[in-house]
């Protein structure tokens, strides 16, 4: 198989890098959601469990999502194979419970 040429490489890596970032920002947005719902008294308790249920879950999936990203960074092997599996099917297992 042919490798891709260096200009399907580099745009490949500037997707990469803008969703790294983008999931650096998402993951400092729950943190902040998280810090100022944890010890607010003026939401209805049922409120208070779904939001922090649903910060938590995007902390979950950009960690996740961001471990599967770190490799392609890392290697220099392969840039456009598969991620490991494992955190392929704990992705989509994010993905089903949101």
């Amino acid at each position: 198989m042919a490798s891709p040429s260096g200009t399907v490489v580099l745009l490949a890596y500037t997707f990469f890098s803008f969703e790294f970032l983008t999931d650096i920002f998402v993951l400092a947005i729950a943190c902040l959601n998280l810090a100022v719902i944890g010890p607010t008294k003026l939401l209805h308790p049922n409120l208070k469990f779904i939001l922090i249920t649903q910060s938590v879950a995007v902390v979950l999936f950009v960690l996740v999502r961001s471990a599967m990203l770190v490799p392609k960074f890392i290697s220099t092997d392969d840039l456009f194979t598969p991620a490991n599996l494992i955190l392929q099917k704990y992705s989509v297992e994010y993905l089903a419970i949101r």
